[in-house]
Protein backbone atom coordinates (compact mmCIF):
# COMPACT_ATOMS: atom_id res chain seq x y z
CA UNK A 1 0.00 0.00 0.00
CA UNK A 2 1.17 3.53 -0.82
CA UNK A 3 0.01 6.42 1.33
CA UNK A 4 0.28 10.18 1.12
CA UNK A 5 0.47 11.72 4.57
CA UNK A 6 -0.83 15.12 5.60
CA UNK A 7 0.56 17.77 7.94
CA UNK A 8 -1.73 16.91 10.88
CA UNK A 9 -0.56 13.28 10.83
CA UNK A 10 3.12 14.21 10.66
CA UNK A 11 2.60 16.61 13.57
CA UNK A 12 0.91 13.86 15.58
CA UNK A 13 3.68 11.42 14.74
CA UNK A 14 6.38 13.81 15.92
CA UNK A 15 4.53 15.11 19.00
CA UNK A 16 2.79 12.03 20.36
CA UNK A 17 4.50 8.91 19.00
CA UNK A 18 8.19 9.55 18.42
CA UNK A 19 8.89 10.82 21.99
CA UNK A 20 8.13 7.25 23.18
CA UNK A 21 10.16 5.63 20.40
CA UNK A 22 13.24 5.13 22.60
CA UNK A 23 15.08 2.79 20.25
CA UNK A 24 14.09 4.68 17.06
CA UNK A 25 12.23 1.74 15.53
CA UNK A 26 9.23 3.84 14.50
CA UNK A 27 11.48 6.68 13.33
CA UNK A 28 13.49 4.26 11.18
CA UNK A 29 10.35 2.57 9.85
CA UNK A 30 8.93 5.92 8.72
CA UNK A 31 12.25 6.97 7.23
CA UNK A 32 12.52 3.70 5.31
CA UNK A 33 8.91 3.90 4.10
CA UNK A 34 9.42 7.47 2.93
CA UNK A 35 12.69 6.59 1.18
CA UNK A 36 11.00 3.68 -0.60
CA UNK A 37 7.93 5.80 -1.48
CA UNK A 38 5.53 3.69 0.57
CA UNK A 39 4.81 6.94 2.42
CA UNK A 40 4.69 9.99 0.17
CA UNK A 41 5.25 13.50 1.49
CA UNK A 42 4.22 16.03 -1.13
CA UNK A 43 5.93 19.41 -1.43
CA UNK A 44 2.85 21.31 -0.22
CA UNK A 45 2.70 19.25 2.97
CA UNK A 46 6.43 19.76 3.50
CA UNK A 47 5.97 23.53 3.12
CA UNK A 48 3.10 23.52 5.65
CA UNK A 49 5.20 21.46 8.07
CA UNK A 50 8.05 23.93 7.70
CA UNK A 51 5.71 26.77 8.72
CA UNK A 52 3.89 25.31 11.72
CA UNK A 53 4.77 24.46 15.31
CA UNK A 54 8.28 25.89 15.19
CA UNK A 55 9.22 23.47 12.39
CA UNK A 56 9.01 20.49 14.72
CA UNK A 57 8.27 18.10 11.84
CA UNK A 58 11.02 19.23 9.49
CA UNK A 59 13.52 19.41 12.35
CA UNK A 60 12.63 15.97 13.75
CA UNK A 61 12.41 14.33 10.33
CA UNK A 62 15.54 16.12 9.16
CA UNK A 63 16.11 13.71 6.29
CA UNK A 64 13.14 15.40 4.56
CA UNK A 65 14.86 18.75 4.93
CA UNK A 66 18.20 17.51 3.61
CA UNK A 67 16.56 15.92 0.60
CA UNK A 68 14.33 18.94 -0.08
CA UNK A 69 17.40 21.05 -0.79
CA UNK A 70 18.29 18.74 -3.68
CA UNK A 71 15.58 20.15 -5.93
CA UNK A 72 16.30 18.04 -9.02
CA UNK A 73 16.63 14.81 -7.06
CA UNK A 74 13.68 15.13 -4.67
CA UNK A 75 13.29 11.52 -3.63
CA UNK A 76 11.47 12.06 -0.37
CA UNK A 77 9.33 15.09 -1.20
CA UNK A 78 7.10 14.69 -4.25
CA UNK A 79 6.71 17.76 -6.45
CA UNK A 80 3.07 18.60 -7.23
CA UNK A 81 3.68 21.95 -8.91
CA UNK A 82 2.59 20.80 -12.37
CA UNK A 83 0.16 18.07 -11.32
CA UNK A 84 -3.15 18.11 -13.21
CA UNK A 85 -6.23 16.01 -12.53
CA UNK A 86 -6.70 12.97 -14.81
CA UNK A 87 -10.27 14.14 -15.56
CA UNK A 88 -9.98 17.94 -15.43
CA UNK A 89 -13.58 18.83 -16.30
CA UNK A 90 -15.00 16.49 -13.66
CA UNK A 91 -12.47 17.59 -11.02
CA UNK A 92 -13.01 21.33 -11.49
CA UNK A 93 -16.77 20.81 -11.48
CA UNK A 94 -16.37 19.07 -8.10
CA UNK A 95 -14.21 21.93 -6.80
CA UNK A 96 -16.83 24.46 -7.85
CA UNK A 97 -19.89 22.59 -6.59
CA UNK A 98 -19.07 19.79 -4.15
CA UNK A 99 -15.83 20.87 -2.46
CA UNK A 100 -17.39 24.10 -1.21
CA UNK A 101 -19.14 24.07 2.15
CA UNK A 102 -22.41 25.66 0.98
CA UNK A 103 -23.53 26.58 4.50
CA UNK A 104 -20.33 28.54 5.14
CA UNK A 105 -20.62 30.15 1.70
CA UNK A 106 -24.15 31.29 2.50
CA UNK A 107 -23.47 32.32 6.12
CA UNK A 108 -20.41 34.35 5.17
CA UNK A 109 -22.16 35.79 2.11
CA UNK A 110 -19.24 34.89 -0.18
CA UNK A 111 -19.29 36.77 -3.49
CA UNK A 112 -18.37 35.17 -6.82
CA UNK A 113 -15.05 37.06 -6.82
CA UNK A 114 -14.23 35.93 -3.27
CA UNK A 115 -15.13 32.36 -4.20
CA UNK A 116 -12.75 32.44 -7.17
CA UNK A 117 -9.93 33.82 -5.00
CA UNK A 118 -10.54 31.22 -2.28
CA UNK A 119 -10.76 28.45 -4.89
CA UNK A 120 -7.39 29.45 -6.36
CA UNK A 121 -5.86 29.51 -2.86
CA UNK A 122 -7.37 26.09 -2.07
CA UNK A 123 -6.06 24.55 -5.30
CA UNK A 124 -2.51 25.64 -4.40
CA UNK A 125 -2.81 24.18 -0.89
CA UNK A 126 -1.82 20.86 0.64
CA UNK A 127 -5.34 19.34 0.74
CA UNK A 128 -5.87 19.82 -3.00
CA UNK A 129 -2.30 18.63 -3.63
CA UNK A 130 -2.94 15.41 -1.71
CA UNK A 131 -6.14 14.77 -3.62
CA UNK A 132 -4.52 15.51 -6.99
CA UNK A 133 -1.61 13.25 -6.11
CA UNK A 134 -4.04 10.48 -5.11
CA UNK A 135 -6.10 10.81 -8.29
CA UNK A 136 -2.97 10.71 -10.44
CA UNK A 137 -1.48 7.82 -8.50
CA UNK A 138 -4.66 5.78 -8.89
CA UNK A 139 -4.90 6.70 -12.59
CA UNK A 140 -1.32 5.46 -13.23
CA UNK A 141 -1.52 2.46 -10.84
CA UNK A 142 -5.17 1.31 -10.86
CA UNK A 143 -4.45 -2.02 -9.17
CA UNK A 144 -2.33 -0.60 -6.30
CA UNK A 145 -3.84 0.30 -2.95
CA UNK A 146 -3.57 4.00 -2.14
CA UNK A 147 -4.85 6.10 0.73
CA UNK A 148 -4.37 9.43 2.44
CA UNK A 149 -3.35 9.44 6.10
CA UNK A 150 -4.95 12.34 7.97
CA UNK A 151 -6.07 13.23 11.46
CA UNK A 152 -8.86 15.40 10.07
CA UNK A 153 -12.48 14.41 10.49
CA UNK A 154 -15.15 15.08 7.90
CA UNK A 155 -17.19 17.30 10.24
CA UNK A 156 -17.04 20.97 9.24
CA UNK A 157 -16.05 22.45 12.60
CA UNK A 158 -13.62 25.16 11.54
CA UNK A 159 -15.87 27.46 9.46
CA UNK A 160 -13.66 27.06 6.37
CA UNK A 161 -15.11 27.48 2.92
CA UNK A 162 -13.76 24.18 1.61
CA UNK A 163 -14.58 20.80 3.11
CA UNK A 164 -11.98 18.66 4.84
CA UNK A 165 -9.99 15.82 3.26
CA UNK A 166 -12.21 12.92 4.48
CA UNK A 167 -15.37 14.60 3.15
CA UNK A 168 -13.72 15.41 -0.19
CA UNK A 169 -12.26 11.93 -0.62
CA UNK A 170 -15.65 10.34 0.09
CA UNK A 171 -17.19 11.97 -3.01
CA UNK A 172 -17.97 9.46 -5.77
CA UNK A 173 -15.89 11.44 -8.28
CA UNK A 174 -12.84 11.39 -5.98
CA UNK A 175 -13.18 8.06 -4.11
CA UNK A 176 -9.84 7.97 -2.28
CA UNK A 177 -9.48 5.88 0.85
CA UNK A 178 -8.67 7.85 4.02
CA UNK A 179 -7.24 6.44 7.27
CA UNK A 180 -6.07 7.96 10.53
CA UNK A 181 -2.50 7.70 11.76
CA UNK A 182 -3.36 5.11 14.47
CA UNK A 183 -5.05 2.89 11.87
CA UNK A 184 -2.09 3.24 9.52
CA UNK A 185 0.39 2.48 12.31
CA UNK A 186 -1.65 -0.56 13.30
CA UNK A 187 -1.40 -1.76 9.70
CA UNK A 188 2.33 -1.19 9.15
CA UNK A 189 3.30 -2.47 12.60
CA UNK A 190 0.98 -5.47 12.26
CA UNK A 191 -0.61 -4.79 15.61
CA UNK A 192 -3.66 -6.64 16.88
CA UNK A 193 -5.19 -3.63 18.59
CA UNK A 194 -8.75 -2.39 18.22
CA UNK A 195 -8.80 1.42 17.93
CA UNK A 196 -12.60 1.58 17.60
CA UNK A 197 -13.61 2.56 21.12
Amino acid sequence: MTVAIDTSSLLSLVRYYLPFDVDNKLFDLFKNNIQTSKIVVIDRVYTECDRVSKRIVTETLSYLKKQKTKKHNALYVENTEFLLPPKPKQFYSCVQNQFVNQKVKKDRNITTEELETQKEFFLKGADAGLILFGLNYHHKNPTDDFCIVTEETSSPNDNKLFKKIPALCALNEINIKVVTLPVYLKDILNLNVDYNF
